[in-house]
């Protein structure tokens, strides 16, 4: 019995290996097959591999650390993160075995006279410690030697900078490295396959919380660090929440004024989601709406094989039926046509491989290079692969081999049978599919490309082409408030001084830098306002004229608004109109963080703040000199700004040398959004195009086979009186009818998927009908074309040989 099965499996491996032979052969024989198929299907399994890299990269990466079901992410009531001193009130707490914070930063490395810029990790005393991680070499630091107050100058590195700035020497441990103009001491290197909590953009180096490292030490009012705890021995997260929660509470009744509102329930998650936090939902599906519309691109690409290996099994139908009539079973005929199949999508993926290895190492990022490590292709891309190609296989393959193994003898033997019109429907059919799928991803790529557009024409409220942003990273003078405010003074006098600038002001933030404080706010003196959160900005004197704001009431801040002064803060347009419509804003007086009232002395026009696609939203602006925070000043220049931006290094060196600065144009400093928005445009016009290319091959293929397979008919029509141009109309008609039935599925199916995509679309209406008029009119036109063409042959139909037929 086993004998006879084993026999039947050899039988059967050796028949699957004939067939495959045979249909290498006769590929062989079609070159022109091959090299569209090759295209379709690569193009398709290209990109959902990359895709599939990407994402895999991303939402499986799993934080290096032990026990991690029991480690878990904390955020307070009232934002995102913790001060460094309600940190520690946490951990004190006992309600966790473990509570580690982090903040991403980066640092100055002085090598020689060069200066490099590294991303590290400041992390607390215990981060090591409390996560169980460990090193590759030498060892991490502790609380004994990296606690706050003892001003720690250690540093661990990541296994990839050692590699590349240490040639993966043994000897970095123990050596120094100039950071910010102190000296660190290397005490470790982390292991090659360490898994950063930041997620995939990990950072070069870590070192310890100290006043250099984390200026906000001391300031129990400003949040910067992230907070994983391990819960103890039987705790839930629920119970975590509820006593995160009371621990919020305790401390708003205690420091009323530092942690507004930390008493709304806090948040518990896993480590793991750690990386997503603060992720804007659209953003976080972007990857989603990518794989919808990648997946449209394959569907599209089988469907054009599928048509074409339905007219080549139409050209095959003599050899078919003779194979049957010599007793081939409908399931062997089948199984041969799925080989041909299957080795065209074994090519296809090998294309896709190769483009997706192309991508990887092309630079279609932009700036957004470290990206790319995330979509490069490896081993774990084989079992996907696999799939994408078997699910081709049965895809282009099914349809065809079914229609094809249903045959009629007598009729298959005379090579000029009739009997196309049921494959001429099916394929009919794909051309509707083809054009509905086509139209979709035609309808969301011109509403990425008028978002896009849209943007770059979008009125910003502020002008962002002839602006310089300096940025001190750390603070640049520790000391009293008199001394760091009068070295702000001596920056913007010395950037002031430089030739072109027309004006300079200090900022605490950057406008789309994506860095906006947000506080809450009560009208002095009003209970009926329940609390409410604007975004807050500290500025100087001219910085509304510096970035071209209009003040439409009352003034600018001047020299005169400085500590120990009157409170005074400017509005926008947009929290005049909600908090006193009808009102006169001068003179009133608000609350912001549970602080002293401040007067409004202005109201300015609205600006963008956070993202350049916001909705307009309230803005209370503060004098720098009264609520000073992180020292950045912004400068107008004359011309282009990114040309004088050495004078400004100069300028700050001579201020002070070891000053840990970046300094970029304003454009720059919005980059991240503008270079994802432009990516995204990119990938998704791309994935447009080639769906419409396409559709524009399979509608080119199907009405060549229409006339093809209509010649006998076409020369009787034409011997009994019909013209070339009736019959040339006829054919174009019923193309027109295919189109029209694609694009009115197309058109619906679109109605239903655009609004996903409203997060990305910077205000533009997802039921755009410019979009919507434009992608129907492109796909329009390359229909015509492509159907124009094989449509011609009508007229070199010759009625004589046609009826010899």
């Amino acid at each position: 019995m086993m004998r006879t099965f084993h026999q039947r499996v050899l039988r059967s491996i050796e028949t699957l290996a004939q067939d495959l032979r045979y249909g290498a052969r006769n590929l062989r024989r079609a070159p022109g097959l091959v090299a569209v198929s090759v295209l379709s299907l690569g193009l398709g399994i290209g990109l959902n591999l990359t895709l599939y890299a990407g994402v895999t990269t991303v939402f499986r990466h799993q934080p290096t650390m032990t026990a991690a079901a029991a480690v878990v992410g904390i955020e307070p009531g009232n934002g995102r993160q913790f001060s460094y001193q309600n940190y520690r009130d946490l951990r004190d707490s006992g309600t966790f075995s473990d509570v580690v914070g982090f903040r991403m930063s980066a640092m100055n490395r002085r090598v020689g006279d060069e200066l490099e810029r590294l991303s590290v990790l400041v992390v607390t005393d215990n981060f090591f410690e409390g996560l169980g991680i460990r090193t590759r070499l030498g060892r991490t630091f502790g609380a004994g030697e990296a606690a706050a107050e003892r001003s720690p100058r250690v540093i661990v590195l990541d296994h990839s900078y050692w590699n590349a700035r240490f040639g993966a020497d043994p000897n970095a441990i123990g050596q120094t490295m100039i950071l910010d103009g102190e000296l660190f001491t290397v005490t470790g290197v982390l292991p090659e396959d360490y898994r950063s909590v930041t997620g995939f953009m990990a950072p070069s180096a870590y070192v310890p919380v100290s006043a250099l490292t984390l200026p906000t030490l001391n300031d129990r009012g400003s949040p910067t660090l992230s907070v994983l705890a391990r819960l103890a021995p039987g705790g839930t997260r629920e119970r975590a929440q509820a006593v995160v929660t009371a621990i919020g509470a305790e401390l708003e009744r205690r420091f009323p004024e530092m942690n507004d509102r930390m008493s709304r329930p806090a948040q518990v998650f896993p480590a793991d989601a750690m990386q997503f936090r603060g992720t804007p939902v659209g953003f976080r599906l972007f990857p989603i709406v990518l794989l919808v519309l990648f997946g449209l691109v394959l569907l599209i690409g089988s469907v054009n094989v599928a048509g074409l290996l339905l007219a080549r099994a139409v050209s095959r139908q003599h050899e078919l039926t003779i194979r049957s009539a010599l007793g081939a079973s409908r399931f062997r005929v089948i199984q041969s046509l799925l080989s041909e199949s299957f080795l065209l999508s074994l090519l296809g993926a090998g294309g896709g491989l190769a483009l997706a290895y192309i991508l990887s190492r092309s630079d279609w990022l932009g700036s957004m290079r470290p990206l790319q490590r995330v979509f490069s292709p490896d081993r774990q891309l084989l079992l996907p692969g696999l799939f994408l190609v078997a699910l081709t296989t049965l895809l282009c393959g099914v349809a065809p081999a079914l229609r094809s193994s249903r045959m009629n003898l007598l009729a298959g033997l005379r090579k000029g049978a009739a009997g196309a019109t049921g494959r001429v429907n099916v394929r009919s059919a794909f051309i509707v599919g083809q054009v509905a799928l086509s139209l979709t991803l035609l309808v969301v790529s011109s509403l990425c490309l008028r978002s896009q557009l849209r943007i770059v024409g979008l009125d910003l409220g502020f002008d962002l082409d002839h602006g310089v942003v300096t940025r001190f990273n750390v603070e640049p003078v520790r000391g009293p408030l008199a001394a760091r405010l009068a070295f702000a003074d001596r920056v913007v006098e010395r950037i002031g001084q430089i030739p072109g600038v027309q004006s300079a002001a200090v900022t605490a933030l950057v406008p789309l830098g994506g860095d906006a404080l947000v506080a809450s706010f009560h009208p002095a003196g009003r209970t009926d306002i329940p609390g409410t959160r604007p975004s807050t900005l500290s500025v100087g004197p001219r910085y509304f004229e510096t970035l071209s704001i209009p003040v439409v009431q009352g003034r600018e801040f001047d020299a005169t608004d400085r500590n120990g002064t009157p409170a005074v803060a400017i509005v926008n347009q947009t929290f005049v109109n909600t908090y006193f419509p009808g009102q006169r804003a001068l003179g009133q007086r608000i609350e912001i963080g549970g602080e002293s009232d401040a007067e409004i002395v202005g109201v300015v026009r609205d600006s963008r703040i956070d993202t350049i696609g916001e909705a307009p939203k309230s803005v209370v602006f503060y004098p720098y000199a009264q609520r000073p925070r992180r020292l950045t000043v912004i400068a107008r220049t004359a011309g282009n700004p990114a040309a004088t931006l050495p004078a400004y290094r100069t300028a700050i060196r001579e201020l002070d040398a070891t000053a840990n600065v970046s300094i970029g144009t304003l454009r720059d400093a919005a980059s991240t959004e503008l270079t994802m928005r432009r990516v995204g445009t990119q990938m998704v016009g791309a994935i447009g195009i080639v769906g419409l290319l396409l559709t524009a091959i399979g509608l080119y293929g199907v009405v060549s086979y229409l006339v093809a397979s209509r010649t006998v008919e076409l020369g009787i029509r034409m011997a009994l009186g019909a013209t070339p141009r009736q019959l040339h109309r006829e054919v174009l008609r019923h193309a027109a009818r295919l189109v029209g039935g694609g694009m009115a599925i197309g058109a619906a199916a679109s109605v239903l998927i655009t609004p996903a995509l409203a997060t990305f679309l910077a205000g533009l209406s997802p039921a755009d009908p410019i979009a919507f008029v434009a992608a129907a009119a492109v796909l329009m036109l390359v229909a015509f074309v492509a159907s124009y063409l094989p449509a011609r042959r009508v007229a070199r139909v010759d009625p004589l040989l046609a009826l010899r037929e």
